[in-house]
């Protein structure tokens, strides 16, 4: 793993993992071969390109059994000091399913909240606050809540069920940063109550042409756009390239995560701390200092 292309390779927090499966590669190889110079000029993806991109997100990688060590950094418009949550995040992956479990941590070092979630094309989370003994599966409703107070990073952002939406269009390509171009997809959330009800119409998702991974996420009511998710760094920890600073901006506010360690873990019973029902956890203290 030797270089900031293998990223998309690696488990992240948000955003899912993709790879280009031999089913679209033949699709898109005519795209994925053009130099840079030529993916500057915003030539549009054709129906069967644009196609076989999405279906690159649907299809989840085997990743490596990973720890990482994180900081949700909120900042808010009328709040001169920033306010820092800690975390643990553990990652696993096994048939086509990616494995998450978030520990939010209070500054006498003690859990404050604790979530599992399973990522596929069903996906499903789990929360248990620090008092409580059992993880209690999260609702639709709860689905748009604040992972905890001062932070605006909620479970949707993390399972992002919008990727396997049917209903979605190209709007085509756009210049990024300053040597990117991204793919610009609209999904419709016309058959998702939970999104309309959030005043949700659909979300639009920026693909980086170069490396067929998400960049941006945009929440819209019709053309307004209400927030949105976007990776601004990535960065090499021991031998793991992975996204390293996602920020999300609502309004006048933001919250940033940044990892500060990351490591592999042993995948011996792994597993366990990825099922709900197990309420244990007699081994956690070892992902914590």
């Amino acid at each position: 793993m030797g270089n900031v292309r293998d990223w998309i390779r690696i488990t992240f927090l948000l955003f899912p993992c993709f790879f280009f499966c031999a089913n679209v590669a033949h699709s898109l190889s005519i795209h994925t071969k053009k130099d840079l110079s030529k993916s500057r000029s915003l030539e549009r993806l054709s129906l069967e390109e644009a196609n076989a991109q999405i279906a690159l997100l649907r299809s989840h990688q085997k990743i490596e059994s990973c720890m990482i060590s994180f900081d949700f950094i909120q900042r808010k418009k009328d709040s001169v000091k920033p306010t820092t949550t800690q975390g643990v995040l553990l990652l696993a992956s096994s048939n086509q399913k990616i494995f998450k479990r978030l520990f939010l941590i209070d500054k006498e070092g003690s859990v404050l909240v604790d979530y599992i979630f399973h990522q596929s094309d069903v996906s499903k989370a789990w929360k248990r606050l620090a008092s409580q003994s059992v993880f209690t599966l999260i609702d639709e409703s709860e689905m748009f809540s604040e992972l905890s107070k001062d932070i605006l990073f909620r479970p949707v952002d993390v399972l992002m069920p919008y990727i396997y939406w049917n209903e979605f269009s190209y709007e085509g390509p756009k210049t990024y940063g300053i040597s990117s171009v991204i793919q610009n997809y609209i999904f419709s959330a016309e058959n998702s109550p939970a999104f309309m009800s959030q005043g949700v119409s659909s979300v639009r998702v920026s693909v980086d042409s170069k490396y067929s991974s998400v960049r941006k996420i945009e929440y819209l009511n019709g053309t307004n756009i209400l927030s949105e998710l976007f990776v601004s760094g990535v960065k090499k920890f021991e031998n793991l390239w992975m996204i390293s600073r996602l920020v999300f901006k609502d309004k006048n506010n933001k919250t940033i995560f940044k990892v500060k360690e990351a490591s592999a873990l042993p995948k011996e019973e792994i597993f366990l701390f990825f099922d709900p029902s197990n309420v244990k956890d007699e081994n956690i203290n070892l992902f914590f200092d």
